[in-house]
C-alpha cells in the first residue's frame, strides 16, 4: 500500500506516537506493519476466491443457455439438434425445487399445508370464467364458496313465516305461529382431470401446453359438473335439480326440499291442441306460472333441453300466435310467454313420467357451492415418457329453497 511504503522508507512515525518510547514507538509500527499486511493477504485470497466463484457462475450460465449436450463417451442427453435449449420452464421450476428441498409432487392454490408450487391464479379464474359461460346452471343458480376450515356450506331457509293478528284496544292478545326454518347443507365433493402428455410432446411443442391444458380442463369440468347439477345422484357429487322429490302439493302443504310439478295428462307428451285450447300446451305452462308466489317471478327462467325448445317453438295460444319468441339480439335469450330460456342439453328429454321443463327463480332455488382454489398434481414418475397433470377442484350443489322452482311433468297425473 502506498501509505505503507511511506512509512518504511522515510522512517517517520505518526504524530500520534512522537511523544512514546522509540522502543515502543518501533513494537507500534511494527504491529501496524502485521496488520497492514495480513489484510492484504486476506484482500487477495478473498479477491481470488470471487474471481473463481465468478468463472463458475459464468460457466453455468454458458451451458444453460446452450442447452445439455453429449458426452465425450457417448452417453447421450437429450438436446436439440438445432442447439436450441430444451429445457421448459417447468423443467427448470422442478430442478430449482430439488436444490431448495422443495416437495415435485404438490402444485396447490389455496391448500398451504401441501406445499410446491402453485397453480397460477390466472388459470385459476379462466378456468372458472369458462365454465360458468359454458354452464346454465352456472349461470342461473346461487354461486357460494367454501369458507376456509370449512368441510360444509350451510344455510337456513324459512320454510313457513310468521302468523299476525289483529286485536282491538281491550282484546286479549293470544300467540301466533312463529316462523319454521330448514337447514340446507352442501358437501363440495371433488371433480378431477388427470390429463396424461408424453414428454416428446411437452418438450417439442410449438404451442402452449399450459393453454391447451387451461381449456381442455376447464371444457372437461364444465361438462362433468353441468350434468351433475341436473342429474347427479347426490353421492360424491351434486344432487341434481331433477333428481329431487316432487310433488303435486302447493307450497304450504308440500314438505320442506320437494318440489312441485305440474302434469300435462298424458305421459311423454303434451296433452290437446291449439284447436282445443282447454287442454292445450299453452294451458299447462300458464298454470305451471300461476302457481308461483308472485315474489319468485320477477327473476324467473325456463331450463330445458333443445329438444324441448323445439317442441315449444311450434306452439300457438288461443289465437293462433307463437308462444315462443326468438331473441333477434346477439346475447339475448329467447322469450316464453314472456320469460327468458335457458336450454341445458343435460335436462331430460321428454318422455313417459319425465320432468323436461323446469321454470322459477333458480338463483334462489339452487345453490353451487366451489371450495376456493384449484389443485394440481404434477406427476413425471409414475409413467416413465409421459407426465400426468392431475387438476382437482371440489363443488357441490343441491336445492335451495324448493318454493322457487317448479316443473311440468310429462305424465298422466
Amino acid at each position: 500500500m502506498k501509505y505503507q511504503s511511506e512509512l518504511v522508507s522515510t522512517g517517520r512515525v505518526p504524530r500520534v506516537l512522537a511523544h512514546y518510547d522509540r522502543n515502543e514507538v518501533a513494537e507500534a509500527t511494527r504491529l501496524i506493519h502485521e496488520i497492514n499486511n495480513a489484510f492484504s493477504d486476506f484482500r487477495s485470497r478473498n479477491d481470488a476466491k470471487i474471481s473463481e466463484l465468478q468463472e463458475n457462475q459464468d460457466e453455468l450460465n454458458r451451458r444453460f443457455a446452450a442447452g445439455p449436450v453429449s458426452s465425450d463417451n457417448d452417453v447421450t442427453l437429450p438436446v436439440r439438434r438445432d442447439g436450441r435449449p430444451r429445457l421448459s420452464q417447468s423443467a427448470a421450476d422442478n430442478f430449482l425445487g430439488l436444490l431448495q428441498g422443495d416437495p415435485q409432487m404438490a402444485m396447490t392454490v389455496g391448500s398451504d399445508p401441501d406445499g410446491g408450487f402453485s397453480v397460477e391464479r390466472e388459470l385459476d379464474n379462466e378456468v372458472l370464467r369458462v365454465i360458468r359461460n359454458s354452464s346454465a346452471m352456472r349461470r342461473l343458480a346461487f354461486n357460494a364458496n367454501l369458507s376456509m376450515g370449512f368441510g360444509s356450506w350451510k344455510k337456513l331457509v324459512t320454510t313457513q313465516g310468521g302468523a299476525s293478528g289483529w286485536a282491538s284496544e281491550s282484546d286479549t292478545r293470544g300467540q301466533t305461529d312463529t316462523a319454521l326454518f330448514g337447514a340446507v347443507e352442501v358437501f363440495p365433493s371433488e371433480l378431477f382431470v388427470n390429463a396424461e402428455v408424453s414428454n416428446y410432446l411437452l418438450d417439442d411443442a410449438g404451442f402452449s401446453i399450459e393453454q391447451f391444458l387451461q381449456t381442455d380442463v376447464a371444457d372437461e369440468f364444465s361438462a362433468t359438473e353441468g350434468a351433475a347439477f341436473a342429474n347427479g345422484n347426490g353421492s360424491n357429487k351434486p344432487l341434481g335439480l331433477f333428481q329431487h322429490p316432487t310433488s303435486t302439493d302447493d307450497d304450504d302443504a308440500r314438505e320442506f326440499g320437494t318440489l312441485e310439478y305440474v302434469p300435462t295428462g298424458i305421459a311423454g307428451a303434451f296433452s290437446g291442441s291449439s284447436a282445443s285450447p282447454s287442454s292445450s300446451p299453452y294451458d299447462v305452462l300458464v298454470d305451471l306460472i300461476s302457481r308461483f308466489r308472485v315474489g319468485y317471478l320477477a327473476n324467473a327462467t325456463w331450463l330445458m333441453s333443445p329438444q324441448t325448445a323445439g317442441t315449444l317453438r311450434k306452439v300457438k295460444d288461443q289465437d293462433g300466435r307463437f308462444i315462443w319468441q326468438d331473441s333477434l339480439i346477439a346475447g339475448q335469450p329467447s322469450m316464453l310467454l314472456g320469460y327468458p330460456v335457458e336450454m341445458d342439453e343435460n335436462a331430460p328429454a321428454i318422455a313417459a313420467d319425465s320432468l323436461s321443463i323446469a321454470f322459477g327463480d333458480f338463483s334462489r332455488g339452487y345453490v353451487i357451492v366451489d371450495r376456493p382454489g384449484m389443485q394440481l398434481v404434477r406427476d413425471p414418475y409414475t409413467k416413465k415418457g409421459f407426465t400426468r397433470f392431475y387438476f382437482t377442484r371440489r363443488v357441490g350443489g343441491r336445492v335451495l329453497d324448493s318454493r322457487a322452482i317448479k316443473f311440468i311433468k310429462f305424465s298422466n297425473s
